[in-house]
Order: C-alpha cells, then structure tokens, then sequence
C-alpha cells in the first residue's frame, strides 16, 4: 500500500479537514491514520505478547521438525510461495520457541492488513458512485472503518492464537489482491498492477483455501465500484479474473498438506454434507452476533450438529432474510449491497456446503466483519448527519457537532472494543488459562476438556489432568490419543500399571501409534523389563523414524542390558533428530564412560552441560570422567556443583577421587 496516495482535495472541506495547503494536509492525515491504527493495535494486544502457544501451537510449531530445519521446507513445498509456513520458520531462526516473536509477528501483519483495509475503504468512498455522498468524508470515515475493524476482539483467534496467522496472512494478501485491482483501474501501469494482483491471489491461495473467494470478491467489487456492470468488468478485465481464479489450483494443492490433527486426535463426527449445511445457519447467526456484541467468546465451541428443525429454523429465516436482503441491494443499491456479498462470500467456503472438521471458528470472521464494521460505522455517519441537518440550520455548526460526536463516538467505542480485546487476550497467557476458559463456557465439551487435561499435564498436574481425561471419556470422547495422555499421566505419577494398561489401549484403538510403543517401552524399561522395552521401542523406531524420544528410550534399554555400541548408536540418533535435549547428550557420554571412551565421554557431557547448566547428572559423570583423565581439579568442581544443585553424589566417586586427591580447600 502506497502510505502516500492522495487524498481527495482537502482545502475546500469544511470542519477539522480544512487545510490551506492540501499537499501537506494529506501528508499528515495519513501519517496520523497510520499512527492512530499501530497505536491502537499495540493498546490492544500487547498483553497478548506474554501469551503462551495453545492448541494446534504444539503440533505445528513445537512438534514439527520442518519448522526447526528451514531449508527442509523448500524440499517439501519448492513449488508452492508457502509464505505461512516460511513465516514460521524465520520466527524459529530469529528466537527459537520464544512465544513473544511470533506474536510481534502477528500483529505486524494485523496492522498491515489494516492499512489495506484503510486504503481499500477510502478508494472506494472517493469512487464515482459515492464521491458525491461520501467524497468529502472519505478519510476519516476510512479510518474509523479501519480502527474499529482492528481492535475489535472477535479478531483476537486470528491475532493472539499464533498458528491463526494463516487466517490473518491470507486476509492481508486477499486485501492486497483487491487493492491491486482497484489500482489498476486508474493507473497507467496497469499491467503492473495486474501483476501485482495476480501475484498476490496466488500467494494467498498458497496459505488458505478461503482465498478462492478472492476473485469472486474483485469482480462483484469492479461491477459495483468500477466497470459499473457485469459486462463492462469482464470486457475490460475478464482475462485478469481468468487468470486469478486459476491460482485455485494452487489452494487446493496446498490444502491437502495443511490438514492437522489436535492434541486428541480427530473424533470424525457422523456428519453429512446436509448436515453440516443446516448447522450454518446458526452458526452464521452466532458470527453476526459476535460481529454487534462480541462476548463469551470461545477457542473451541464443539458446534453441536442441528438435528431438528426447531435448532434451524429460526437462525435459518434470519440467514436467508439477509441473503435475500442482500441479493436486493446488489440489484438496486450496489454499494450496500456488495457489504453484503463481502460477508457471505468470504464465509462460503467454510459456511456453505463445504464441509470441513469443525462446524465453527471465531477465525472464519477475520475478512467478513469489515463488511460489518462498515455498514455499522457508514450507517451512524448517515443518521447522525441527516439528523444534525434537521436540527442545526448552521452548515459550519453541523460541521463542528458533528465531528466532536464522531470522535468521541469513534474514540468511545475504540476504546470498549480494545478493552475486551486486552480481556479475551489474558485468557491466552496459557495452555490451561484458555482451555479453563472454554471449559467454563462449553462445560459439555468433550475436546475442551481432554486439552485442558494436556495442559495440566504438561503443567505438572497429573491428578488434575487425569480428572479432565476421566471427563472427556465420560462425554464419548474416546480416542486413542485420550488413552495416551491419561497413560503418560499415570506415568508421571509413578502408576506403571494404569500406565501400561492405557498405552495398551490406544495401540489396540490405533496399532500404528508410535508415541504409544515409545511410552509403553520407557516403562517397561523402567521396571527392569528390557526384553519388553526393546520390543516396544524397537516397533516405534520403525513406525516413526524421526520420533527422538522413541531413539533416546531405546537407548537407555541397550544401556541398561550392558550393550554400550547399540545404545550410542541410539543416543547418536536422538540427539541428529534433537540436538537439544541434553539427557541423551549425556547418557551418550555415560555409556562412552562404560566402554572407557573418556573424550567422547567428556565432550557429550560438556555439551548437555551447555544445554542445560542445572542438569546434575552430567556434572556428575563429567566428574566421573576428570577423574579417570586424572584432571583431579576439575572432578572436584563438578562434584562441588552436584553438591550445589542439590544432585546427590556416588559415594564411590567421592571414596576415589578422595584417595587420587584431596578435596581443595572450602572459600570461606
């Protein structure tokens, strides 16, 4: 977006637009609106910046290697502008899993979306349908569109849920595509900005599949704004809409990789198409309720399916009511009616006959609600003037009441909107903070409850968490991933056998669960079963190649039946998967020791050291191998940490460091 695109003349307008030297004025509205919009932005989210990462944050970002290895991805998407998950990637290569970059990078790509919108609305307001009506108005009115439209809390899914930046990207460059196009009407570099267009449809379509809608959106848009009529805009520019509706191919290439399962799994729902259909109804009607009044806003809603009329029929009336509003309008009064087309065409391919996972998101919204925000803020401005009109004779005194009520109203309702935007953003400060939240608001939620379960797993909360999953099957939730977890509870608590009974379940529930083997295997491992141990881990190496933990535990079973080749072979494979987990850094060094390699041994207990300054054990087999190289001092300063960590020390290393050299002096 052009930041120095001009205004319409400013030195004729009345009230505070009025300016003797235009050129300037337009200079400095515009830095003002850019200002008002990244200040408003940072009011409302920056609490979102201590958020942790929730829900699919932990398949894709913490458990997905790609996004740890950036160069992998142009292996796997070399054909693809893949700008999501290349997004993802310079996160990690710039701070790691710090949860504070990828929110920095969310909202920075919000705000730009919102300056698109800004420059969109303004265009279209400066248009030759609307100049007349709207011309003399058309920044200010941008720019409350804009702010509203930014710090409105139903937006916080697609701005604080970090793996939501898909939606809110996709928005930006299905923005940037329709801008291009309203560029190009009136420039002389027209086949630029075509380009441009065409460039930017595709590299949406590369991120979401509901960019279809892009090209759909355009076309109404020059019909309504531009060309004026269906055949003027395909006259003039069908071959441009040719070309971007054939980036589709791209989207539906790129929606087969980007389908995720949650923490539980996927509970397939006995859905179909009519189904799903029906149920949208209501669950449109929810979206534009949350749009007018956006509170109990939920990250997972679990929409029931409409089994009976009663649960369609009203929502249905009320949906079909606005369709066929709208679809009137588009007819007789284009420009409101295209608000219209705007909402219900960008929900099409997630609220129509599409049917997808899920019944609803708060994230579908992203796009939609500007069609909400504009008709809202547009609407007031007409009542509000048509009213000063009939009541105040003074053309200048209508001006000045009437931008003094604007901004306060503006002002006003900016600042509630941000406010509950701040308040929904604590909810995402962590894992168990947002699934606490859904639980208290959908307590029959079978998925909300076994991810809270996760979360307090994770947390340090077994008993808590076993609680959560005891619910979740209690609501039909049943899921091999349910038995998993409440196993890896039981585990964490020191119950081998729950344990051992669950991880049992959820391979006979899903026979290639190599999570299941790697866990049943450790604790197997654990209870001195070796033979068991390498069977059940050995089975998760082979299903899960990349698993480092299964590689780490398969390590320690060769460690425990004395084969110290087979598990620095092992140790070796975990630490290339994951180099940073320091405990097979130094059980890879622990088993060097026992095959009497003391600077391999060093060396990986070093490392594990570096990775984890707090980790006793590697300080005690570091001075396991001082001692056997005779660096006598640097034994003792190993055992002193041990001691100062809390990490108890073999007496025997104590008896023979003793006997090879006395313990240095204490510093007083």
């Amino acid at each position: 977006m052009e930041l120095t695109d001009r205004l319409q003349p400013l030195a004729h307008r009345e009230g505070p637009q009025a300016c003797a030297a235009p050129a300037r004025c337009e200079q400095l509205w515009t830095l003002i609106s850019v200002a008002l919009i990244a200040t408003a932005a940072l009011a409302a989210y920056a609490n979102s910046f201590r958020g942790a990462f929730v829900y699919d944050d932990i398949p894709y970002l913490i458990s997905t290697e790609r996004f740890h290895r950036p160069e992998a991805l142009w292996r796997q998407l070399p054909f693809m502008p893949a700008v999501f998950e290349r997004s993802l990637a310079l996160n990690y290569l710039l701070g790691g899993l710090d949860p504070w970059g990828y929110h920095a990078a969310n909202l920075a790509i919000h705000v730009a979306a919102a300056l698109v919108l800004m420059s969109i609305v303004r265009r279209t307001l400066l248009s030759d349908r609307l100049r007349g009506q709207f011309g003399r108005d058309a920044a200010p009115l941008a720019l409350a569109i804009a702010l509203v439209w930014t710090v409105h809390p139903l937006q916080t899914e697609s701005v604080t849920y970090v793996i939501q930046r898909r939606e809110a990207l996709m928005g930006l460059f299905f923005l940037l595509t329709l801008y291009a196009v309203i560029r190009a009407a009136a420039s002389r570099q027209r086949l630029a900005w075509y380009a441009a267009a065409i460039l930017f449809c595709w590299i949406g379509m590369g991120i979401k599949n509901v960019m279809v809608a892009a090209p759909v959106i355009a076309l109404a848009y020059d019909r309504t704004f531009l060309a004026g009529s269906w055949p003027g805009a395909l006259r003039q520019r069908g071959l441009l809409y040719a070309l971007m509706e054939a980036t589709w191919l791209t989207g539906l290439r790129g929606g087969i990789a980007r389908i995720q399962e949650s923490g539980l799994g996927v509970h397939e729902m006995d859905m179909s198409t009519w189904d799903y259909a029906r149920s949208q109804f209501g669950v449109v009607a929810h979206y534009l309720r949350l749009c007018v009044w956006p509170s109990s806003l939920c990250l997972d809603y679990n929409w029931p399916v409409a089994r009976t009329w009663n649960e369609v029929l009203l929502p249905a009336v009320l949906v079909v009511a606005l369709l066929a509003l709208t679809a009137w309008a588009f007819w007789r009064r284009p420009a409101w009616g295209f608000l219209g087309v705007w909402f219900f065409v960008i929900l099409a391919p997630t609220s129509s006959l599409i049917t997808i996972k899920f019944l609803a998101f708060e994230h579908r919204t992203y796009l939609s609600l500007a069609a909400v925000a504009a008709l809202v803020v547009v609407a007031g401005y007409m009542l509000g003037k048509y009213t000063l009109a009939r009541l105040v004779a003074s053309a200048r005194a209508r001006a000045a009441i009437g931008w003094g009520l604007a901004a306060v109203l503006v002002a006003g309702s900016c600042a509630a909107l941000g406010y509950t935007t701040a308040r929904r953003n604590n909810d995402y400060r962590s894992a168990v903070a947002i699934w606490e939240d859904t639980v208290r608001k959908r307590p029959d939620n079978p998925r909300a409850h076994g991810n809270l379960g996760v979360a307090l797993l994770k947390a340090g909360e077994a008993d808590r968490a076993i609680e959560q999953f005891d619910l979740t099957m209690k609501l039909e939730w049943v899921t091999p991933e349910v038995f998993f977890h409440r196993g890896t509870a039981y585990q964490e608590k020191g119950d081998l056998d729950k344990a051992v009974r669950d991880y049992t379940r959820a391979i006979q529930m899903k026979p290639a669960y190599a999570k299941a083997y790697a866990n049943r295997g450790a604790v197997w491992q654990t209870r001195g079963r070796n033979d068991l141990a390498l069977s059940d881990l050995g089975k998760a190496v082979e299903l899960a190649p990349d698993l480092a933990d299964a590689w780490y535990n398969r390590g320690n079973a060769w460690f425990a039946s004395g084969d110290m080749e087979r598990a620095v072979q092992d140790y070796s494979r975990a630490v290339e998967l994951a180099p940073g987990m320091a405990e097979a850094w130094n059980n890879r060094g622990a088993a060097h020791l026992e095959a009497g390699r003391y600077a391999q041994a060093l060396s990986d207990c070093t490392r594990a050291i570096e990775l984890a300054p707090d980790f006793g054990p590697a300080y005690r087999n570091r001075a396991v191998g001082f001692l056997a190289t005779k660096a006598f001092d640097k034994a003792w300063n190993d055992v002193k940490m041990c001691e100062r960590l809390g990490y108890a020390v073999d007496p025997v290393l104590l008896k023979e460091l003793s006997a090879s050299s006395p313990p240095p002096p204490r510093q007083p």
